[in-house]
């Protein structure tokens, strides 16, 4: 039971702690966010028509106090599920985004998400033009350097008041009245979103429009441009947009496929010992499904310490999956957040990497261990990340 009451002091602690650095981050994420995308936007900037919005700030400790924040009929708040027990006694918790309404016939609708620590406001405003009002929570994701700083959540709806979800991490500027990167291009009065990655050298954008609640991705010709476009990374500011150079191939993700509603699955990360367990190439993806072939992966010259210090995992039930990032090496390590989701219609599992920061110079690796449920059979991993930074892998 005094176990019990320590945890649950040391959860109210650390909630006071997040919510006392959101102040501290909300000052530095706006300017990093904007330094970015204004900077290499391949088009002038005033080809951009300000999209107003009316900004919610968030009550202080809210929504991850539990009590619902409501904005424009929607309720918005955290709970809190224990999910597993640990062995050595201590609570596992999963924290959700929860979004409750209901539509204009009155039929109750929720949604949820993951939750974040660094919640910034709520922005309403009529995105599509279909008459009902839309919300975007702007939520600060820790990151610096050129790790994407904003995630925004949209929350559209359709005539008939139906939401979706949609959310987007990137470079977004969420000022006071009016998100930099939320605009209306081609002037006919709905706002477009201005996505915008960097990857191989070069700064991608793309183009993201809503209609009657539905999102998509732009194409080809729109608003007199050419998307996707790229523009060369610098190191100053450059509008100038051009066609990669013959080996390169930058690419942004898919915001549509990622947004669609899939749930994250159960995947726990757990602790391997460095240099234990060998990756068949460097780089790259380690399913491990049984104890034979764990052993068999054992770094030869360490079997012994390898074999002792091995995670926890029931293979009856379980597999371990490793993936291994190329990323910079330095002191302070790398950052990423993880997310493991079942893609049926290309038959894989694919492990989505977001990358939060620490860019460093020199060769390195990232290794990320996972454990989740069996694998369905005939169904191979893959792993995708976002915004690592190339031009600092090499010295």
């Amino acid at each position: 039971m005094n176990q019990l009451r320590i945890q649950t002091h040391a959860k109210k602690i650390l909630r006071l702690l997040m919510t006392a650095t959101l102040a501290l981050m909300a000052l530095s994420v706006p300017a990093a966010a904007q330094g970015f995308n204004a900077d290499y936007l391949p088009f002038p900037h005033s080809k951009l028509r300000r999209f107003p919005l009316t900004r919610h700030a968030f009550p202080e400790g809210s929504p991850m106090n539990g009590k619902p924040f409501n904005v424009s009929g929607v309720a918005i708040r955290e709970t809190e599920v224990e999910v597993s027990t640990a062995t050595d006694g201590i609570e596992q918790d999963a924290r959700r985004l929860h979004f409750s309404g209901r539509e204009k016939g009155g039929d109750e609708w929720r949604l949820q998400t993951a939750s974040w620590n660094y919640y910034d406001a709520v922005y309403e405003g009529d995105l599509d033009r279909n008459g009902v009002r839309d919300l975007v929570i702007s939520i600060g994701t820790g990151g610096n350097g050129l790790a994407p700083p904003t995630h925004l959540i949209f929350l559209t709806f359709n005539r008939r008041g139906h939401a979706t979800l949609f959310e987007a991490t990137g470079y977004f500027d969420a000022r006071r009245g009016d998100i930099f990167d939320l605009t209306d291009l081609d002037g006919d009065g709905r706002a477009e979103l201005l996505f915008m990655v960097y990857d191989d050298g070069y700064w991608v954008t793309e183009v993201y429009r809503v209609l009657d609640g539905r999102w998509s991705r732009v194409r080809g010709r729109f608003a007199g441009l050419q998307f996707p476009l790229y523009t060369r990374f610098t190191r100053r500011p450059n509008h100038h947009p051009v066609s990669p150079a013959p080996g390169r191939r930058p690419r942004a993700p898919d915001l549509i496929e990622e947004s669609d509603g899939r749930p994250a699955l159960d995947a726990e990360e757990v602790e391997v010992r460095a240099a234990c367990i060998n990756f068949k190439t460097l780089y790259s993806v380690q399913v491990v499904n049984d104890e034979q072939t764990l052993a068999e992966l054992f770094n030869k010259t360490r079997v012994r310490e390898c074999s002792e210090h091995a995670p926890p995992v029931d293979f009856n039930t379980h597999t371990l999956i490793g993936v291994q990032v190329r990323a910079g090496s330095c002191e302070a390590g790398q950052r990423f957040r993880h997310r493991l989701i079942r893609d049926d219609a290309k038959k894989r599992y694919l492990v989505m990497l977001d990358w939060l920061g620490n860019p460093c110079r020199g060769l390195g690796f990232y290794e990320l261990w996972l454990k989740t449920p069996k694998l369905t059979e005939g169904y191979h991993v893959e792993y995708e990340v976002r915004a690592l930074p190339r031009e600092e892998w090499t010295p």
